[in-house]
């Protein structure tokens, strides 16, 4: 697929597909070893900053719906869930720490959410922050 410069804004693999997300706002499947495209999902989520797999599911930070989470086969999307924490619709970063997803918010936040329940497990306060990563058991945020 020929996809439009500066349109792409993440791009993750899941198992056996390779999920694309283009703006605006929407998500592309591809078949990781034919290539080929199976039906795109127009999510109205905004900007999607970030995507991870944990927990069996993918994990999206978005501008306007905060963090939402759905079911990894692109062909079950309708399980798709608006995780509430952040009192900001915006998720800046989101990192994947064992059984557990961290999510950077526009409000100053950081979440903590358990992979199985998609409970929110504690939330705390920081200063500005940019991204976040886990490196070597430890989450690193950077200002």
């Amino acid at each position: 697929a020929l996809l439009t410069p500066g349109s792409v804004q993440c791009i993750l693999q899941v198992e056996e597909n390779v999920w694309v997300a283009h703006a605006p706002s929407s998500l592309l499947f591809f078949d990781r070893n034919t290539l080929a495209q199976t039906p795109d999902m127009q999510l109205d989520a905004g900007k999607i900053n970030r995507m991870a797999y944990a927990g069996g599911r993918v994990w999206l930070a978005t501008t306007t719906r905060g963090v939402v989470c759905m079911d990894a086969n692109p062909r079950g999307l309708l399980d798709k869930r608006e995780l509430r924490g952040h009192t900001s619709a915006l998720v800046a970063d989101l990192a994947c720490m064992g059984k557990y997803v961290w999510s950077l918010g526009g409000d100053q936040t950081i979440c903590v959410w358990d992979t199985k329940s998609l409970k929110l497990r504690k939330s705390f306060r920081v200063s500005v922050m940019n991204c976040i990563a886990y490196v070597a058991r430890q989450a690193w945020v950077a200002r």
